[in-house]
Formats: structure tokens, sequence, C-alpha cells
């Protein structure tokens, strides 16, 4: 498992029982130390994981790293044919189809 965000890599930030539209996803682009030694940065782009949301710029920190982020493979209508994914929690296919659902 790593540590902090991978640079190319999208992350979403599992919260049981959340709508998609409350939850948070980050594509990270680059990674770099602060020039102030203030720790690491992540740079990229996020947007909820409701389908066609806008993304926007956004930064993260190792302090938001903390906060249960986990790596995701967005799902596409096509790809996501689990009938038994319930949608809602972290593990379900449709927020992960890597952990064993409609992409594995």
């Amino acid at each position: 498992m790593a540590d902090f965000f991978e640079p190319g890599k999208t992350y979403i930030q599992a919260k049981p029982f959340q709508a998609p539209e409350a939850l948070r996803v980050f594509h990270c682009t680059a990674v770099a130390d602060h020039p102030a030694g203030h720790g690491m940065r992540a740079f990229g782009f996020m947007a909820t994981a409701y389908p066609g949301d806008n993304w926007c710029s956004a930064v993260r920190q190792p302090r938001d790293w903390e906060q249960g982020w986990h790596e995701y493979d967005e799902p596409t209508a096509n790809a996501h044919a689990c009938e038994n994914c319930d949608g809602v929690g972290p593990d379900s296919c449709l927020f992960n189809p890597v952990r064993g659902g409609a992409g594995a």
C-alpha cells in the first residue's frame, strides 16, 4: 500500500454509505516537496464520484492522505455489470472495479 498519492493514479475518499455526489475523487498528476520544507504536496484534479461532475484543480497534503483515500478506477456504464454491487461501500465494484468487480 502506498503512503502518499502517486502521479497518474486516481483515488477516492472511502466513506461508507455516502451518495456518489458526496464522495470525493482526486486524480494526481504530480508530487513535489514544498519549497519551504512544509512536506510533500500532490497536485491534480478533484471531482465527486457523481457521473459527469466537473473537475477542478486541487492540492493534497500528507494530512489529507490520512483521511482514508484508496486507489480508484472510475467505472463506465459499459464496464459495470456486477449484479452483487451495492454501489455504496468502498469495496463495491461500482467504486473500485480493480477489487474484483466489473473491471477485473
